[in-house]
């Protein structure tokens, strides 16, 4: 029996040492502040490497999460919508939320073209991107469609943005009232496309 103790005591040391190590050096909330600040900084490769600190950690990821979410919240709210997209991208890429960053990073990406006076081809492609994976996670919500339209609409596709148009007016309940005029708009884009 001490023969057996002797050849097992090192080897339970290497295992406890080897487990320490691995462990991530930071809470979850510490990480995701570091990760919000390299998305911030453009270094997505530097949050990349965070974020492989605290993957196999459920509880550090679980911490990470609220972080990020908040920080594309903020983002979205002082109108920096590409930087909030950049928050919810990250997170749709690394956390399984049933798409609740999904159709965040949907919202921050239209409201980034929203503002602006043209799209981008790759504003465009994002945004295609955004909607194609939330109809895969079978979200429902009207404004999905109202995404779809305006960038198909961007992507010369007026018999697409018309039905997806259709689509939205359906099931709009005309709130916010102020988006009255920017539909309008937009149904006026696909009229004069015929």
């Amino acid at each position: 029996m001490s023969r057996m103790f002797i050849v097992l005591t090192p080897l339970l040391s290497i295992i406890t040492l080897a487990s320490c190590s691995s462990a991530p050096k930071y809470s979850g909330k510490e990480v995701g502040f570091q990760i919000v600040d390299s998305l911030e900084a453009g270094n997505p490769e530097k949050a990349e490497q965070l974020f492989e600190e605290i993957r196999k950690s459920q509880s550090h990821r679980n911490g990470s999460y609220p972080v990020l979410f908040e920080a594309g919240t903020e983002a979205y709210q002082q109108g920096n919508y590409l930087v909030a997209a950049g928050h919810y991208r990250f997170l749709a890429d690394h956390y399984d939320d049933r798409g609740g960053s999904s159709l965040a990073l949907a919202f921050s990406l239209f409201m980034a073209r929203a503002v602006a006076e043209t799209t981008t081809p790759t504003l465009q492609e994002e945004l295609a991107h955004a909607v194609q994976i939330l109809r895969r996670e079978g979200a429902h919500s009207p404004w999905i469609d109202l995404i779809d339209a305006q960038n198909l609409i961007d992507s010369g596709n007026s018999r697409a943005a018309k039905g997806r148009l259709q689509s939205f007016r359906t099931s709009w309940d005309g709130e916010p009232r102020t988006l009255g005029p920017y539909i309008e708009d937009l149904e006026h884009a696909v009229a004069s496309t015929r």
